[in-house]
């Protein structure tokens, strides 16, 4: 069920690659050099040109974020149902509306009304897709001090909301005593810091658990992971979508794209919620995390 879920997870994207979707089947129809094969395709069987269409760039957005081949299908039925279905019924306004595609009599001609389309295409996805993704109002950034005082506090760790209480990595506190800010204070002000105080630590599963001011609700726990499952990572600086393919006792690999700095970070399921605690990933050089080498506890 959590992957079904997942599938039908409705990305910022999905409402600009419906509208552009809208306007290449109204090139492919209007078009001299496809127009003829649009005739030549039955009028019930033209539904699965847009159909495939978001299939496709469903399955390649999932594949190239490094998800394996069956939460990559199931992402391309997401496709389908979250881009397809939005750009057929956009056809069928645009199809009823005054605005007519053929340039006819009380209709636009056909170049303007599709650059009309377009730039409704790019106004929309600037207002879908904000800067501020909802999913990462929980995420919190520690910040450490470095070695000259003088200098400012730098991120350092991650952690997230959970419940009433904050939640990281337990080896980015080594005192009771932390400096937070929440991601979106930072992404925007790069200040308003605010003290953590520990109050429980489970020093083998690396968790730390603090209280702290919280501007609203944190996530919800989830239930035990299983081989394979589909898993996001909260970072500060986005959520990296992955799965959680290896696993020793409590900790689990994920291939999810993760950084230096990261630990701390909330791992949710396709329902977005808390499963583990992101605490370190393996690194050749010691400057970037090697690829897929992600490592995360459940919680407990």
């Amino acid at each position: 069920m959590d992957q079904l879920l997942n599938a039908l997870h409705l990305h910022n994207w999905y409402a600009l690659a419906a509208l552009l979707l809208t306007l290449g089947v109204q090139v492919f129809r209007k078009a001299p050099w496809s127009s003829d094969l649009w005739q030549k395709i039955p009028n019930g069987w033209r539904w699965l040109l847009p159909v495939l269409s978001g299939a496709i760039t469903g399955f390649t957005q999932a594949f190239a974020a490094g998800l394996d081949l069956p939460a990559a299908v199931l992402a391309a039925i997401g496709g389908a149902i979250g881009i397809s279905i939005p750009a057929m019924g956009i056809n069928s306004l645009l199809t009823e509306s005054p605005v007519k595609w053929n340039g006819g009599a009380g209709g636009l001609p056909p170049a303007l009304a599709l650059l009309l389309v377009t730039c409704f295409a790019l106004n929309t996805s600037a207002c879908s897709a904000p800067a501020e993704d909802p999913e990462l109002d929980p995420v919190f950034v520690l910040l450490c001090a470095d070695i000259d005082p003088g200098e400012p506090p730098h991120p350092c760790c991650a952690g997230f909301a959970l419940g009433n209480q904050v939640v990281t990595a337990n080896h980015c506190v080594p005192t009771d005593h932390a400096t937070l800010v929440t991601r979106r204070q930072w992404v925007e002000t790069s200040a308003a810091s605010e003290p953590g105080l520990v109050v429980a630590r489970d020093a083998g599963r690396d968790i730390a658990w603090l209280t702290a001011a919280l501007d609203g609700p944190g996530l919800t726990q989830g239930g035990p992971v299983a081989l394979g499952d589909p898993v996001r990572v909260l970072t500060a600086w986005g959520a990296r979508a992955g799965t959680a393919y290896e696993r020793a006792g409590a900790f689990w690999r994920t291939n999810a794209d993760t950084d230096l700095g990261d630990s701390g970070a909330a791992v949710v399921n396709a329902r977005g919620r808390a499963v583990g605690v992101l605490t370190q990933c393996l690194t050749a050089d010691g400057k970037e995390c090697d690829m897929g080498t992600g490592i995360f506890v459940e919680l407990p």
